[in-house]
Order: C-alpha cells, then structure tokens, then sequence
C-alpha cells in the first residue's frame, strides 16, 4: 500500500516526513529510502520506552526500543525522544511548512494520536497526506480520526487502504 501510495501521490519531491510512533525506525528507514529529494526532512517522534500507557492487550513499556533511539543515516533525518507533549510544540516552532507534509501516526493510542493531529491541524494543507497504522482500533486511532474530523472539520480523504482498514492512508482535500 505504502509504495502505491508515494508513486500515486508523487511523494518523491521536497516533503517534510512526520512519524509519530518511531519504535525500531522501520518504516522511517522506508520512507527515507522512497525520498531521495535533498530538500525533504525527516522527523521522528516517539519516548523509545515503549507504551506510556497499557493499549489493549499490551502493558506500559511495550515496544520498548530500551531507551536508545535507531541510527539514522542520512543528514536529513532527526529524532525528538519524549512524550509528544513535550516534543512537538518546539518542533512545530521550527518547521518550514512550505514543503508537502506526509504524516505517519503509528503513535497506536487515541490520546497520543488526537494530540499529533490537533497540533498539526493549522499546518495541514491541500494534498498531505496521512497515514494511520492501526486505524481498525475503534477505541484508538479511529476514534481520535474521528474526535479530530468532527472538530476540525478538516476534510480527509481515503486514497488507499490495506488489511482489511489496519493500514490507511488519506489526503488532505
């Protein structure tokens, strides 16, 4: 899905790639390999002590990446370690909107993830695109998709999805 995805949406130009929800770094190491544009951004997010609070079946500390943040190899990358709440904020104070914004939420919490959404809501714009890891969850990820479409009213659209809705992408219209 993720691959249709980028060669549709021509994710190859100047994007500001925006993970929540880091863990190992895989799919940041992907989307990195995808974009080779020298004027894209990397930003990753995530406390790399695992879940700050049990979700479903998985306790506190789950995912742990035992405190250490992946190696990234390419100067366009960057990590902030910490709750979103204390990383975003001076992160959105720096970033240059200008580029396309492609937004993964792996962040697997409702509240974690409602919080990614609402801080990025005033820098969204025509033809972002957001990605959702576990959308199926209705208590989770679902549920902040829609507390923030109902509140912003903002206006997604789904361009693809895979796994029966675990895995979807949408873009801003």
């Amino acid at each position: 899905m993720y691959e249709q995805v980028v060669k549709k949406e021509e994710l190859t130009g100047p994007i500001n790639y925006i993970e929540f929800g880091v863990a190992a770094g895989h799919s940041f190491d992907w989307f990195m390999s995808q974009n080779k544009h020298s004027n894209s951004r990397f930003y990753g997010f995530d406390t790399f002590d695992g879940l700050p609070e049990d979700w479903g079946p998985f306790k506190k500390g789950s995912f742990s990446n035992n405190n250490e943040m992946p190696l990234i190899k390419d100067f366009r990358g960057k990590y902030y370690k910490g709750l979103f709440q204390q990383t975003v904020p001076g992160f959105l104070s720096e970033l240059d909107n200008s580029r396309r914004n492609v937004i993964m939420l792996d962040a697997d919490l409702w509240s974690a993830t409602l919080y990614a959404l609402t801080s990025l809501a005033p820098y969204l714009k025509k033809g972002d695109v957001i990605f959702f890891d576990e959308f199926v969850v209705p208590t989770h990820e679902f549920k902040a998709f829609l507390d923030f479409t109902l509140s912003f009213y903002i206006k997604l659209k789904l361009i693809a999805a895979a796994n029966n809705y675990y895995f979807v992408a949408f873009v801003v219209e």
